[in-house]
């Protein structure tokens, strides 16, 4: 019962966004991950804020401090993004 309502939940939430809001960019840099939309809004997730960073061939997971993670589909990410990244949490250590 409760994954229903979580679902219904999540659905409702899903139709209010508009098509610019659906439009996910990620960026790595040193100053941490970043996504942005369309729309002009923008979330940067510092690397003070994550625990690890760990790969698979469907994508990547990033785990946050205290708890909590991401997920970053891989087909959301170009091969310069990946490469990126991927040298970003080697040189911090994050991986």
């Amino acid at each position: 019962m409760i994954a229903v309502w979580s679902l219904i939940i999540v659905s409702l939430q899903y139709r209010r966004l508009t098509q610019d809001q659906l439009t996910a960019t990620w960026t790595f840099s040193d100053d941490g991950i970043a996504v942005s939309d369309a729309a002009g809004n923008k979330i940067i997730r510092p690397w003070s804020q994550i625990r690890m960073v760990k790969y698979s061939s469907k994508g990547v997971r990033v785990i946050l401090i205290p708890m909590g993670s991401l997920w970053i589909p891989e087909r959301f990410l170009a091969d310069d993004d990946m490469v990126e990244l991927k040298s970003l949490t080697k040189k911090l250590n994050l991986i």
